[in-house]
């Protein structure tokens, strides 16, 4: 807590003083009053970025990852104040790439923080390391196309292909570690499928952004659409849905299944959308891309409905005292947690509570309706 809020004085502060040096600047028109109130600024915004990345130091599990956000954002601070400082030596070009280097390090260290405080045993393990792969990959990429010789800037084709392909990396990167997670279990074998056509649609695009001249994308297409439904898929058989969880996801798949479906179908017809489609494939492809919108919605409502049974503490740590009855004496009072004495008997009771986890992947199964760990599907029974 003593870190948060050191980091919201700080903010408080160089948000001041961001306003201050703007002011003077608009009255004085000095150009170091405007660096100054660019690096208070950037400062304020750092700031703002560390508070929630600060609070999950406390915890063992997610620490590691913290540190490395924290670590973008302080590498990502530095990169942005010299951007600011080093314009009128260096030229607004190199001050410019810096600038975009900043944001890289920044965007691209938040999202490696969270995978990685989720690489450790359980069923997320494999997805963390593969999006961890594509986000490294990618931020590498974007780095090499802003710095390359004529850059961004000049319109170098290598540059703009070196962006292009972080971004294929990226997008592809997302279905193949949707579609990992849980890959340790034996159940669901067709996940693999997913993260093979994730590979397919990557290598597609590298061959098309470097090497093919192609206008027709259609194979590309049907790859990224398996991957992007399977991973769907992945995601929606193992969230907590309810009674209704079975035909909720039937319906979001299919519908996810049809969209990309058509899209395939309308690329083949048009010979890459270059031509008229039919006008009933046209129509389908967007009612089924409305009803899987609208049924990912549902899902993502149900999920919060049967996320916790009602009446359950959403917290152990907060649960005080548990009403027992003396084994010896036989009255009943409310027992602290811990170790206590009954005021009838004097006997002492030590009394502990604790969440019910799941043995393969240590998810939390408290309030946790059905008879599967949502995070990996191990049976209940196999709790500890």
């Amino acid at each position: 807590m003593g870190i948060q809020r050191a980091l919201l004085r700080a903010l408080l502060w160089m948000l001041a003083l961001a306003a201050a040096a703007g002011v003077m600047a608009v009255f004085i028109s000095t150009e170091v009053m405007v660096r100054v109130g660019g690096t208070a600024l950037v400062t304020a915004v750092a700031c703002g970025l560390a508070m929630p990345v600060s609070r999950r130091l406390d915890e063992t599990a997610t620490r590691a990852g913290a540190l490395v956000g924290l670590v973008s954002i302080v590498t990502a601070y530095v990169v942005a104040s010299a951007a600011i400082w080093i314009e009128t030596m260096l030229g607004w070009r190199t001050s410019s790439r810096l600038a975009l280097t900043a944001l890289v390090v920044v965007v691209c260290g938040q999202i490696a923080g969270v995978l990685v405080s989720l690489v450790r045993p359980g069923a997320g393990r494999t997805a963390a390391r593969a999006g961890l792969c594509a986000d490294s990959a990618a931020a590498a990429l974007f780095v090499g196309g802003v710095w390359w010789d004529a850059g961004l800037f000049l319109g170098d084709s290598v540059s703009e292909k070196l962006v292009v392909t972080g971004w294929w990396v990226a997008g592809t990167g997302v279905p193949a570690a949707l579609a990992l997670i849980g890959a340790g279990a034996r159940d669901r074998p067709w996940r693999w499928l997913g993260a093979a056509a994730s590979a397919g649609a990557l290598a597609m695009a590298v061959a098309g952004v470097w090497f093919i001249d192609s206008d027709d994308p259609t194979w590309f297409i049907l790859a990224l659409s398996v991957a992007l439904v399977i991973g769907y898929a992945n995601v929606a058989v193992r969230v907590p849905l309810g009674d209704a969880g079975v035909w909720a996801r039937l319906i979001a798949v299919g519908a996810t299944a049809t969209t990309g479906g058509c899209l395939t179908a309308l690329s083949y017809t048009t010979s890459g959308f270059h031509g008229p489609g039919s006008d009933t494939l046209t129509r389908i492809t967007g009612a089924a891309g409305i009803v899987s919108a609208c049924s990912t919605i549902s899902l993502v409502v149900l999920y919060r409905l049967n996320r916790r049974a009602p009446g359950v503490s959403r917290n152990v740590a907060e649960i005080a005292s548990v009403r027992v009855t003396c084994p010896h004496c036989g009255r009943a009072r409310a027992a602290a947690v811990g170790e206590s004495a009954c005021p009838g008997c004097g006997l002492f009771v030590t009394i502990g509570v604790r969440e019910p986890r799941c043995a393969a992947c240590d998810y939390s199964m408290l309030g946790i309706p059905g008879g599967r760990c949502p995070e990996c599907g191990t049976a209940v029974a196999a709790a500890t």
